[in-house]
């Protein structure tokens, strides 16, 4: 009986994961476009908090599979490697390059405020997604689009995103590894960055 509750949850969650991507595929609609991928960025942050609690109530807190799969939902993501491929296509040009679009980035950023809340509840440790996701990471955060239309511009809305790059470059600069795009870090970019990375 008592996991009655956590299949309800699940049921919930693939409902309307599954929903967005119906109304995406149905709609040119920009708005239900919009509506549907935010529903979906939601949905992937809940989906990792209540795996986060399963694992901690049955003390199984085994870090490489829970990580295996979590980049798995990074790398599987058609839209999420969309948004990765123009970053690649940007990065080191002088131009902004093609123009991309915010939801898009919004659901890539995601991924990262899930690796956050993985990271601060000890389910995986900094060493072991440092080595796999930095490159994914510092890439997003410190493209001067992703800032413009999404992490500068809406940055109270992204405090776990500033929280993870603040924990990530204090563990970087302490063992000498370079930090990519860092000239462009949101530690300049972002006026309001010290009172975002400011644990409440």
């Amino acid at each position: 009986m008592k996991k009655r509750p956590f299949l309800m949850v699940l049921l919930v969650i693939l409902t309307v994961y599954t929903g967005g991507q119906v109304l995406i595929g149905v709609t040119d609609n920009p708005l239900f476009e919009a509506l549907a991928l935010a529903f979906q960025s939601a949905v992937t942050v809940l989906g990792i908090v209540v795996i986060i609690y399963q694992m901690k109530r049955g003390n199984d807190t085994n870090e490489f599979k829970f990580f295996i799969q979590l980049t798995k939902d990074l790398i599987n993501d058609p839209g999420r490697m969309k948004i990765f491929e123009q970053l690649q296509d940007q990065y080191g040009k002088s131009g902004k390059g093609k123009p991309m679009n915010s939801t898009e980035i919004m659901r890539y950023l995601t991924f990262f405020e899930s690796v956050y809340i993985a990271l601060r509840n000890r389910i995986v440790s900094m060493e072991v997604i440092d080595e796999t996701l930095a490159y994914y990471f510092f890439l997003a955060v410190h493209n001067e689009q992703v800032q413009k239309l999404n992490l500068v511009k809406h940055a109270k809305y992204y405090k776990e995103i500033y929280l993870l790059h603040a924990e990530w470059c204090a563990y970087r600069r302490k063992r000498g590894k370079e930090i990519m795009g860092e000239k462009n870090s949101l530690e300049i970019k972002c006026p309001d960055y010290g009172s975002l990375v400011r644990r409440n």
